[in-house]
């Protein structure tokens, strides 16, 4: 299941790093690795919009307002507020602003 959803997700197949200690779930995307169990220890808590448009920007490399709605189906005002607490737990960073403004992973 996991090698599908990578798959239909647009990113190379899961790695897996076993140690006597620790067992770590690494996902490759655009040269950088996304821990999820790292994420989950931070205690950051994303709605299924937020996890959809995080997917969208480390598929696609950034995401805009504009997107965000419309993969979301949600206003602008909404889609502003979700996209800002993202840019607050530093998983996306906001490159520009206004109208202009992208949003890049930083993880």
């Amino acid at each position: 299941m996991m090698r599908e959803l990578c798959e239909e997700y647009g990113i190379p197949k899961p790695e897996y790093e076993i140690s006597e200690i620790e067992t770590k779930l690494i996902f490759r995307t655009g040269g950088k690795a996304v821990i999820l169990s790292d994420v989950e220890k931070l205690g950051i808590e994303l709605n299924e919009r937020q996890r959809k448009a995080l997917r969208y920007a480390f598929r696609e490399g950034f995401i805009t307002n504009k997107i965000y709605r419309e993969i979301s189906e949600v206003s602008h005002e909404m889609a502003h507020r979700e996209i800002s607490q993202l840019v607050k737990t530093g998983l996306l960073v906001a490159k520009g602003r206004g109208r202009g403004a992208k949003y890049t992973p930083d993880v």
